[in-house]
């Protein structure tokens, strides 16, 4: 017997922008909340996507456009761009008492497309898409020259202090990214809920659990540019992770580890890691399964480069690292250079040691020498956990799958699926979820640290995967 699904979505509306119909001047208002699960019939296409370290998630959702009750005009003329998109999505919204949000976005793009059909009937659809909370960190600018100019502080050299009380001392990874959200995204939310008359809370929560390392605040107090851009540059994202995440709870930015295990020990190999979600699922589940395994990510020499350390040039110390063999790696199977020719990474750390705590740039030479020692260990580290997260990407797969929908499986969660004798794990690094009413809900996923060939090297199981299919037939 095939088990059947009846998936189901809500999707709401969440006006910020309020506007008198009598004028064409963007005004605010009282709350309003527009359910548009209504709205959507066959045809309807309701799909967000979002990734790791990627700069924002996007929605979209495409439906027939119907007049409003509200005002006896188009939907078209009631959406706005920073008007808030609430997505619900379940396969089996029975097990819930409601079904859970998956999504939260801001309008960025409104489209009306009118046609004529093959019958002469004139037909009528409406696309809106937009960003998450990304395209928000996106869009806050760090831009001192307006506060010079409006007055609200003085030129100086710590401006980033000044202007949003960011501190200029050495922080824990973790409270850096908390420093940032909190005292520079918030009271941008805080500020937009309160000129929209918002009911809802507009915040986001960190979640953050990266404690290897420092960040120093004296080099990025004169930073311009994007919130985004900041945060990507100085949390080290070749060893962590960025991943904006919504739930019944509100909206979530995950700092974390890279949670990657050791392909012999499946231990985690950053020391601050923390074991991610897991979603188990049979081979039912699987629609579509392509696996690769090629050379792009295999490298056997390792160059760190580390700003931060402004006592003794880098390049100095990774030349001093492949002399005496840290560097460059001759003896690791999957990446043996005599097999695989000398192949360069090159990655940049914006931390240092977590003994360093504070600058030494005034300090005695016998202290600068202190600092500059548990810096260098530090980047000896840095470069070991990289070459431990990358030795094996030759024998690691990476690729694409379909699956039946499921709202559980979201950037950074391990994908378990069982095909016979067979189980293999997959990191889920890019997640698509597609509704389409009336028709089918599916899961797309990119993936990587596939362990398919790695199992199959112990457990052979072609004739398990050839055999009974969704339908249990061959």
């Amino acid at each position: 017997m095939v088990k059947a699904y009846q998936p189901k979505v809500e999707v709401t509306l969440v006006k910020v922008v309020q506007r008198d119909r009598n004028r064409t001047q963007a005004a605010t208002g009282p709350d309003s909340i527009i359910d548009l699960t209504p709205y959507l019939s066959e045809g309807s296409v309701v799909q967000h996507s979002r990734g790791i370290n990627k700069p924002a998630g996007v929605f979209s959702i495409d439906f027939p456009d119907k007049p409003l009750p509200q005002s006896g005009d188009t939907l078209y003329s009631m959406i706005e761009p920073m008007d808030i998109i609430e997505i619900r999505m379940a396969r089996e919204p029975h097990k819930y008492n409601r079904i859970p949000v998956v999504f939260r976005g801001f309008v960025d793009f409104i489209k009306r497309r009118e046609t004529i059909n093959h019958d002469g009937k004139p037909q009528r659809r409406i696309v809106v898409s937009g960003l998450d909370w990304g395209g928000i960190m996106q869009s806050i600018l760090i831009f001192y020259k307006k506060d010079y100019a409006l007055g609200k502080i003085i030129m100086d050299s710590f401006p980033m202090f000044s202007a949003y009380g960011v501190k200029f001392e050495y922080l824990k990874p973790a409270d850096f990214v908390s420093e940032i959200v909190n005292k520079i995204v918030n009271p941008w939310l805080k500020e937009l809920r309160q000129k929209a008359h918002l009911q809802q809370e507009l915040l986001l929560n960190v979640k953050a659990s990266v404690a290897q390392g420092r960040v120093g605040l004296y080099g990025m107090q004169a930073h311009e540019g994007s919130i985004w851009n900041l945060m990507t540059r100085w949390t080290d994202l070749p060893w962590n992770e960025l991943i904006f995440d919504d739930d019944d709870d509100g909206a979530h930015l995950l700092y974390r580890a890279r949670p990657y295990h050791d392909v012999t020990t499946r231990d985690l190999i950053m020391v601050d890691a923390v074991e991610p979600g897991r979603v188990k699922l049979q081979s039912d589940a699987v629609v579509s399964l392509n696996s690769e395994r090629n050379t792009r990510g295999l490298f056997n020499y390792f160059h760190v480069e580390t700003p931060q350390d402004y006592m003794n040039d880098a390049q100095l110390i990774n030349v001093q690292s492949m002399q005496n063999g840290t560097a460059f790696k001759v003896d690791v199977p999957n990446i043996d250079p005599i097999i695989y020719g000398i192949r360069k990474t090159s990655e940049t750390s914006m931390m240092t040691s977590v003994d360093n705590t504070n600058s030494v740039a005034d300090k005695t030479s016998d202290i600068k020498e202190v600092y500059k020692d548990r810096h260098h260990t530090w980047l000896e580290k840095r470069r070991d956990d990289l070459i431990n997260m990358r030795r094996d990407n030759a024998a690691l797969e990476s690729g694409t799958m379909t699956l039946r929908g499921d709202e559980n499986i979201k950037p950074g969660v391990y994908i378990d699926i069982e095909r016979g004798a067979l189980e293999a794990e997959y990191y889920a690094q890019n997640v698509t979820q597609v509704y389409e009413v009336y028709g089918s809900y599916t899961t797309e996923v990119e993936f990587i640290r596939g362990t398919g060939f790695i199992n199959r090297l112990e457990t052979p199981n072609y004739l398990n995967e050839y055999s009974a299919g969704v339908y249990a037939q061959r």
